[in-house]
């Protein structure tokens, strides 16, 4: 049971940066405190939105293409840029791989 409260201080610097961290990961201050105090890293990957965008935009094009395809109106496609996109993205992935796998060499919180 969740019955008691607690009043932290901080500077507007440290405020600052626990907003962008709790804007990055998605969780509530609460949940942010519950996670990085019961042995549960809390990584913060900067741009991760941006990412799951560009994933999604990559899908509805593909989408797009497969539908136009499958209606005869269009019989090829120049994927250049769409497989540029997909290596900045499998770049990206690898970068977020490497701070995920070396987590335990930084502070929780800092990613």
């Amino acid at each position: 049971m969740k019955d008691r409260r607690k009043t932290i201080r901080m500077s507007k610097e440290e405020e600052k940066r626990v907003l962008l961290s709790l804007e990055d990961t998605g969780l509530n201050f609460s949940d942010y405190v519950r996670k990085a105090i019961n042995d549960h890293p809390v990584i913060v990957i900067s741009g991760i939105r941006d990412l799951h965008m560009q994933v999604a935009k990559i899908g509805n094009n593909l989408n797009q293409l497969t539908m136009l395809a499958h209606e005869g109106r269009i019989t090829s496609v120049n994927l250049a840029e769409c497989l540029e996109m997909l290596q900045l993205t499998y770049d990206k992935l690898n970068e977020i791989s490497e701070v995920i796998n070396n987590h335990g060499n930084c502070d929780p919180g800092t990613g």
